[in-house]
């Protein structure tokens, strides 16, 4: 799955739910999912990872999870802004696919 694949289904995930929660919000690369000036709460996150898990295990038969302990043990959150969780869920795929940690 190539890096524009992968942020098309994430920016899509993202305008869906913006939509379903009347969020008035256009995600760019630099976005906050969470902290500081994000406008999504916990549940809202959880969702967009979920459902991004979902997508990514679907479309490659695969098992990948982004919401493990070595993730929340990282020191920069995977899960910042949509341009990190794009880098994450890559590594991660790419570990899933070969088997090997990246």
């Amino acid at each position: 799955m190539s890096d524009a694949t992968l942020r098309s289904m994430l920016f899509e995930i993202l305008g869906e739910y913006a939509a379903d929660a009347d969020l008035d919000l256009q995600f760019t690369d630099d976005t906050p999912l969470f902290g500081d000036g994000s406008a999504l709460d916990s549940i809202g996150l959880v969702t967009i990872l979920s459902e991004f898990e979902a997508v990514i295990n679907d479309a490659h038969d695969t098992e990948l999870v982004l919401t493990d302990d070595r993730a929340m043990a990282m020191k920069r959150s995977p899960f910042r802004t949509p341009a990190r969780l794009l880098e994450f869920a890559e590594a991660r795929l790419a570990e899933a696919q070969t088997g090997s940690p990246a």
